[in-house]
């Protein structure tokens, strides 16, 4: 599957569908709803899904997400940040914008905070999340306003649902 050959307006949401059908690699409950890591053979994707959040869908043969704003986010910003950025990822997912920063920039330090811990374990082990990502559990605002220093690049891809505002 070439993302760029498909209309993901389309797409995506017949992969969402197909995802609450694929064959499950790993459930578990969070606080947010169930966690659940599906293979979606026909279209050779795996998908994340947080409740009945689509969080992250990674094409299985490339590693690469099937998201457009990632790609476009490689194309352009990636490429101007300095040799060794400071970068932060507030939501965690599939680790995938964690692994196209990395793979950009290979001497980026990247961290990311998430308040869902069992994310971190999902995106190293099913989505290919480099090992060297700093994670931290907790509220993404929150822990932001703990950390030091400045950052480079900031890329929010969180979500607030009803009952945790």
């Amino acid at each position: 599957m070439d993302s760029n050959s498909v209309n993901l307006v389309e797409f995506i949401p017949a992969v969402y569908r197909a995802s609450l059908e694929g064959k499950p690699l790993y459930e578990c409950d969070s606080e947010l709803g169930k966690v659940k890591v599906v293979d979606v053979e026909r279209v050779n994707c795996r998908s994340l899904l947080i409740g009945d959040q689509f969080a992250a869908c990674m094409e299985l043969a490339s590693g690469k997400s099937i998201f457009r704003q990632i790609s476009h986010m490689e194309k352009t910003y990636l490429k101007e940040l300095p040799e060794a950025p400071r970068c932060l990822v507030i939501g965690h997912g599939g680790g995938l914008m964690h692994k196209a920063i990395l793979e950009a920039k290979p001497n980026a330090t990247v961290v990311s905070i998430d308040i869902l811990p069992e994310l971190f374990f999902v995106a190293r082990e099913y989505f290919k999340c480099p090992a060297n990502v700093v994670c931290i559990e907790g509220d993404g605002l929150e822990k932001t306003k703990e950390l030091l220093g400045g950052f480079d690049l900031i890329y929010m891809d969180a979500f607030v649902d009803k009952e945790h505002n």
